[in-house]
């Protein structure tokens, strides 16, 4: 969870690194500009890594630098891009996790989960340990790869072809296991 000043700090920080890299598309870093920034990435970006917030900055004014004044919404989606490509990493997917972990672990200790989220399916339950259809388990690995690249993506965008390629191994990875489990049984 993003704290108001974390948030400050968050904001100037890449208000400066941007004004930094490209000046005539960041704004300049007043006390308003800032805490108008903070508000919108202590509620959007409040479940992303820190390490994120400079990549996005780079990847911002390498490849999607316009004619328009930077957006809060132009480094969210820069920071969603960056973290795409981190899922393809294992070093980087692993602070990933850890910091959704963490996230988890504070929702948990506040109480702000659901409680069916908190709820383990008991061993002798009934759909407990049924498999479902092999045909099932096909057709949602497809539509996980159908939706891993966005409808228009550019074929050659690395960003589609990172979450394509994360889509497949995560599949592959499902798959031997469910042969791997038929085959035990």
């Amino acid at each position: 969870m993003m704290t108001h000043e974390y948030a400050l700090n968050l904001a100037g920080q890449i208000l400066n690194r941007g004004r930094n890299l490209v000046p005539a598309r960041f704004p300049r870093p007043s006390r308003e500009v800032v805490e108008a920034w903070a508000g919108i990435l202590a509620h959007y970006g409040s479940t992303y890594p820190s390490q994120v917030w400079p990549a996005a900055v780079d990847r911002y004014a390498a490849k999607t630098v316009n004619d328009t004044q930077v957006t809060p919404r132009d480094i969210l989606d820069s920071a969603r891009e960056v973290i795409a490509q981190w899922e393809g990493d294992p070093e980087k997917r692993a602070a990933l996790d850890g910091t959704r972990a963490a996230i988890r672990a504070a929702r948990v200790e506040t109480g702000s989960l659901p409680p069916a989220s908190l709820v383990e399916t008991p061993a002798g339950a009934i759909g407990a340990g049924v498999p479902a259809p092999e045909r099932t388990l096909d057709f949602i690995d497809r539509v996980a790869e159908r939706r891993a690249i966005p409808a228009g993506a550019d074929a050659d965008d690395p960003t589609a072809k990172a979450r394509a390629r994360v889509a497949r191994e995560r599949n592959e990875e499902r798959r031997a296991a469910r042969r791997n489990r038929g085959s035990a049984a």
